[in-house]
């Protein structure tokens, strides 16, 4: 008989290993009596050790999979806090419920969205929460502002041609302050100046990329200049000369400048606020120019503003026409394909039409040697299903190589006595802060008895502090150990899943016609494919190099 009652999500977080405070267990507990008041099944998720800082948790994030997946059908915790202390990711958490119809219970603060009054004050938070945005997003944009004013540099990373150098100034106060400026480097500063000229003469970004290329002309960084840096470049506002026609041409583009028109005399450049969306670990992506904040800078502009418009105008006609061939959507290796000469991406090039067919071949061409014209790189191209079959014919040949296979599985094997070892350790750091608990309880019950000595009490004192911190230390030790061994655990499943997976490749292919899904399975099977002159190097996830 299949069970109906509806499940529970029962989740409980501590911060810390110790004594103060709800444990988890006791959470666990309330939130069991709680179920069994209303006929619910349950199902625990536990973070212990996490912080409340953040939802980047373990159990957090699988009860997240859990009610994306309609496993669960209600979400009890002991107070809101064991969530989130922040009440942005509160209410995206209600958000997400709410669009699963999952309800949730805050079991001490009597908060039950299976209430009406319940759902009205999840509504009163997220309009809290709301407002919090909206002031924020406003004092954001009036420091900003103020800022602007100054026309002082903010950090980060500089402009080609520029550095920062820190002045000093005196404020209407008489207080002796300090600020960052733009300073030039005139080499750079030339440099600059030829990628506009270029542009405006060759009139693409293609052609300058090729044109630096082939006379190796290179980034402050040393590194070769490709579209999208001379993109960044040439529509960066730091460079033009901040005149009258500059002024009205940023407030009909609907940005906001800091300061009067009287100030845009054609000597200064100009510093973009709020510009970047900066995102940790990946490149910074453009705001929409309504959220920007412009001001005359204290450094000398170098680009006329006649130019520096004409320039806009033309990177957005490109934008509109620009073809697209290099990134058909019928390259199956596009993302994943590198030059094994000069590790350059490769990249899709169509021959002429084939008079009998009407159909062109597409080719697989070094990025690096089409743009230099073969000086920078001379790897042979290769037709596209030529190398495509090739690819597709060494990956179904796995599950047929025997010794392949049993490589694989002899890494499986020593990974099995690590992740042993950690078990072992795991279970020596949970002793080991028993044992320190031990010792606490114990001191704390001869500092009852021995309140009314006070340096005995001191002593005492001093070693349940020396424990507690020896104590802190193993929990530290015991959390990166059980990441650790989870990390291992998974890597055996994948490795499990990724032989089932083989085995079924051959049907898959011969049965999907779609590109783009065998593009993505091949992605997700390979780390890397790499083309040197006839010779084809493939390394799959989880196994050794393929020749």
């Amino acid at each position: 008989m299949t069970n109906k009652n509806p499940i529970a999500g029962i989740y409980a977080r501590k911060s810390l290993f110790t004594g103060k405070g709800e444990s988890v267990q006791n959470q666990i507990s309330m939130g069991m009596e709680y179920a069994r008041s209303k006929n619910w099944d349950t199902q625990v998720y536990t973070d212990e050790g996490y912080s409340g800082s953040s939802t980047d948790r373990p159990g957090f994030r699988q009860m997240l999979l859990d009610i994306e997946s309609g496993k669960i059908q209600h979400v009890i915790f002991y107070r809101l806090d064991r969530i989130s202390r922040r009440i942005l990711d509160l209410c995206e958490f209600i958000e997400q419920l709410d669009g699963k119809n999952v309800g949730f219970i805050s079991l001490t603060e009597n908060f039950d969205t299976n209430t009406p009054l319940g759902r009205a004050m999840v509504h009163i938070a997220a309009t809290f929460a709301q407002l919090e945005r909206e002031m924020l997003a406003q004092r954001v944009k009036d420091n900003m502002i103020q800022l602007a004013k100054t026309g002082r540099w903010l950090g980060g990373v500089t402009p080609t041609g520029y550095k920062s150098k820190r002045i000093e100034y005196i404020t209407e106060d008489l207080k002796k302050k300090s600020m960052y400026v733009l300073q030039p480097i005139p080499k750079e500063l030339e440099l600059v100046r030829l990628l506009y000229d270029k542009y405006l003469e060759l009139r693409s970004l293609y052609g300058v990329e090729k044109y630096c290329m082939v006379r190796n002309i290179q980034s402050k960084n040393k590194k070769d200049f490709h579209k999208m840096t001379v993109r960044a470049i040439l529509s960066n506002p730091v460079y033009i000369k901040a005149d009258q026609r500059a002024y009205h041409y940023f407030q009909a583009h609907g940005i906001q400048i800091a300061g009067p028109i009287e100030e845009f005399n054609g000597k200064k450049g100009i510093l973009a606020y709020n510009k970047n969306i900066e995102k940790k670990g990946k490149s910074n992506q453009l705001r929409d120019p309504s959220h920007w904040v412009l001001a005359i800078g204290n450094h000398q502009g170098i680009i006329d503003s006649d130019k520096w418009i004409e320039v806009q105008a033309l990177l957005q006609q490109n934008k509109v026409k620009a073809p697209r061939t290099g990134t058909s959507a019928a390259a199956l290796l596009s993302g994943i394909l590198r030059c094994g000469k000069c590790g350059s991406f490769i990249k899709v090039k169509y021959g002429q039409k084939k008079n009998a067919t009407g159909k062109r071949l597409s080719y697989y061409v070094c990025h690096n040697k089409e743009i230099s014209t073969s000086t920078r790189c001379d790897n042979t191209n290769v037709r596209t299903d030529l190398l495509e079959g090739l690819v597709e014919d060494t990956l179904l040949d796995i599950p047929s190589r025997q010794d392949y296979i049993l490589s694989a599985l002899q890494k499986q094997e020593s990974g099995k006595g690590s992740l042993q070892e950690k078990h072992h350790k795991i279970n020596e750091l949970k002793a080991r802060i028993n044992e320190i608990e031990k010792k606490i309880n114990n001191l704390l019950d001869q500092l009852e008895d021995e309140e009314k000595a006070s340096r005995t009490a001191r002593h005492i004192k001093k070693r349940i502090h020396d424990l507690e911190k020896d104590m802190e230390a193993a929990e530290k030790k015991l959390i990166s150990a059980v990441k650790s061994s989870a990390d291992i655990h998974t890597d055996h499943v994948n490795l499990g899943l990724f032989r089932h997976a083989l085995t079924d490749l051959s049907v898959l292919y011969h049965q999907s016609e779609d590109i783009a899904l065998k593009r993505n399975f091949i992605a997700s099977l390979v780390n890397s494919i790499r083309w040197h002159d006839g010779k084809i190097d493939i390394n799959v996830i989880g196994f050794k190099k393929l020749e």
